[in-house]
């Protein structure tokens, strides 16, 4: 690369940089931080033992029902819900390790959450555990007043113990 073609990338990079929006970089200091998950129901269990898990989400009205078979057989499709697109993701852990640390995590919802859920745990069609929360949300913006992203967290995200 010769001085004219490195002088010509510079100037791209800075134009690039200077048609970004503002966002109050040099006032503010926007920082570049994320959101957290909007809601995230903890699925708490000493030891996950292997089985059928049926997981049933209530979310707003909408049910859903969310299929784990423990120990995973590999790492892909670990969990399979009866809609396409639920709105929530099914957490679960260790597919990589060994059979006995594998586990359910939670079910957690990245963006934005429900006002009223409820969340059913069922081990080989036994119920081991239920749980309804009407979370409250607070809205903030990480990287400053005035920058992208707006979040909105649940003031408290919930634990369902399970047996």
């Amino acid at each position: 690369m010769d001085a004219r073609t490195r002088h010509v990338g510079w100037s791209v990079a800075f134009a690039a940089l200077a048609s970004l929006p503002h966002c109050g970089l040099e006032s503010e200091g926007c920082t570049m931080l994320g959101c957290g998950p909007a809601l995230r129901v903890e699925l708490a269990r000493t030891a996950w033992e292997p089985g059928g898990y049926q997981i049933d989400v209530k979310a707003d009205g909408v049910a859903t029902s969310c299929a784990v078979t423990l120990p995973f057989s590999s790492c892909a499709n670990l969990v399979t819900c009866d809609r396409a697109d639920p709105g929530f993701l099914v957490e679960s852990s260790g597919c990589a390790l060994p059979a006995a640390e594998h586990e359910i995590l939670g079910v957690l919802w990245p963006l934005s959450g429900p006002a009223e859920v409820t969340v059913e745990v069922r081990q080989n069609g036994k119920l081991l555990g239920s749980g309804t929360y009407e979370p409250t949300y607070a809205t903030s913006q990480p990287n400053g007043e005035g920058c992208e992203p707006t979040c909105s967290q649940a003031d408290e995200q919930p634990t369902l113990a399970l047996p």
